[in-house]
């Protein structure tokens, strides 16, 4: 009988001992109110956080583990922190944050409060899920990311490029940012993105390093590196082309799922999008003025010369657009129908997160963003292509016809002046082409791409196959498809062993 009545004592003593705590409790879990004046309760409040910082979700309400009850197992106690958050963002987006609330009276078996948990758990997040994507249009919201970011359609970067490449050809501290920003709008409302109706939340920025060293000297996903001023130095002599990004507007409580880090990712994943771009604009403008100095070859030791240039920027094109055929079709658009096909079947906000999270980390993998390696060897040979470029369009700049050449107003020159500027040209054009500085250039320029590019095939085979996505080998396949790398590869070292 005594031990009876002391459990009795001691169950009583603990239940009028557990009132305040449950108090408490029911206030977060059915109003997102902590009322802890004795900071005893399991939920921590850092008041001075607004609501639209994006560290909101993560960083507003921390759980306290010394403070969280006996009879609260982890997963429950889990769940309690996210419906509270949940009923936070539905009052501070001014919406109802009524539940059905039951009392809730001391028990010591812990399903009890892991049922009540689950039923306001799933309520509240039904409600916060219906406010993201219905009022809020969530889903039209990362649409929107994705036609910007990852070049879901690209006219506006065409367009982009075609106004902007003399401002963008400066140092960044000669950049007008206005101008900027206003070429890039105007772009925008005369492409097929005019009809996004969020197009004005889309702005541009000038990074203070590289796209590859920002993603190597970043430590975390937090967006800051690890040496801010260092970084700020060298972005001094950066021209607009290689400091160049994207920023986008996201407003509460769309910064849950766009939050700093997922935006982050975003920019490095457009950054180096943009670049395959620009080297595949100039390899176009190359190929411009190679069409421009075929009219005026005859003699065959020209043509040759310059055949060998056309072969190099022909294969330099390839292996450009392949890997921007990768990165679009085989990773993006991949990873895109997965994630959509996820978020039919989301119920709360936590899987949206985490399939979004997702979503971006694969992009990210699969953009070789996170192996330095790849990330370094694609980065020098997309500028070999690049310097290439630059170089073909110096050395054919002399091949454009003079407007004097061109004729006037009245008609075109006499055909005596067409035959002296046809011939002109062309011994201008041979002395060009079959010079022995030119041929030795453009001889280095291919040893150096055909040897880049034979070293980043042998490092995705063995990415691919020590467990890398299968889709790198199928990039391999896209690049030596005809087997040139490998077999010049395998006559090199047949040469030097014999």
């Amino acid at each position: 009988g005594g031990e009876q009545h002391s459990a009795k004592l001691f169950e009583f003593l603990v239940e009028r001992a557990a009132t305040p705590y449950l108090g408490m409790l029911e206030k977060w879990l059915y109003q997102g109110v902590v009322d802890d004046p004795y900071s005893e309760f399991m939920v921590e409040e850092k008041p001075n956080r607004p609501y639209f910082d994006d560290s909101y979700w993560e960083k507003r309400f921390l759980t306290r583990e010394a403070h969280i009850p006996a009879f609260l197992d982890r997963e429950v106690a889990s769940k309690v922190l996210t419906t509270g958050k949940y009923l936070t963002v539905l009052r501070e987006c001014g919406e109802s944050v009524e539940l059905p609330a039951r009392k809730l009276t001391y028990s010591s078996n812990g399903r009890v409060y892991a049922q009540i948990t689950n039923e306001v758990y799933t309520a509240a997040s039904a409600k916060v899920l219906a406010l993201l994507t219905e009022q809020k249009n969530l889903m039209e919201r990362l649409k929107s990311v994705k036609r910007y970011f990852l070049t879901d359609r690209g006219d506006w970067l065409v367009q982009f490029l075609d106004t902007a490449h003399e401002e963008l050809s400066k140092e960044t501290r000669f950049i007008n940012k206005a101008r900027l920003e206003s070429l890039l709008s105007l772009a925008v409302v005369t492409s097929v993105s005019s009809s996004d109706e969020y197009r004005d939340d889309l702005t541009c920025e000038l990074m203070p390093c590289s796209a590859l060293d920002e993603v190597i000297k970043v430590i975390s996903i937090t967006g800051k590196s690890d040496s801010k001023d260092a970084a700020e130095d060298a972005g001094a002599s950066l021209t607009g082309f290689e400091a160049f990004s994207l920023k986008y507007k996201v407003e509460w409580p769309l910064n849950i799922i766009l939050h700093n880090g997922a935006r982050t990712k975003y920019r490095w994943l457009f950054r180096h999008l943009f670049q395959y771009k620009l080297a595949e604009r100039e390899l176009s403008s190359a190929w411009a003025s190679h069409q421009g100095s075929k009219a005026f070859i005859h003699q065959s030791c020209a043509r040759l010369a310059f055949a060998l240039d056309i072969a190099l920027r022909a294969r330099m094109m390839h292996f450009i657009q392949s890997v921007q055929h990768y990165l679009v079709m085989d990773v993006i658009e991949n990873c895109w129908h997965t994630f959509l096909e996820n978020m039919r079947a989301v119920k709360t906000v936590e899987e949206v997160l985490t399939i979004h999270n997702k979503f971006l980390d694969s992009c990210v993998t699969l953009f070789m963003v996170k192996d330095p390696q790849l990330l370094k060897i694609l980065a020098r040979t997309l500028s070999t292509c690049m310097k290439f470029a630059r170089y073909v369009k110096s050395k054919t700049a002399a091949l454009v016809l003079e407007d004097k050449d061109r004729g006037n107003a009245e008609g075109v020159p006499a055909p005596d002046v067409q035959r002296k500027t046809r011939l002109r040209y062309a011994q201008l054009a041979s002395d060009i082409a079959s010079g022995e500085k030119h041929r030795e250039t453009v001889a280095k320029y291919e040893i150096d791409f055909d040897n880049k590019v034979y070293t980043l095939l042998e490092a995705l085979r063995t990415y691919g196959k020590s467990g890398g996505d299968p889709h790198l080998l199928n990039l391999c396949s896209q690049l030596d498809f005809n087997k040139y790398y490998t077999d010049k590869e395998r006559a090199k070292v047949d040469g030097e062993s014999a």
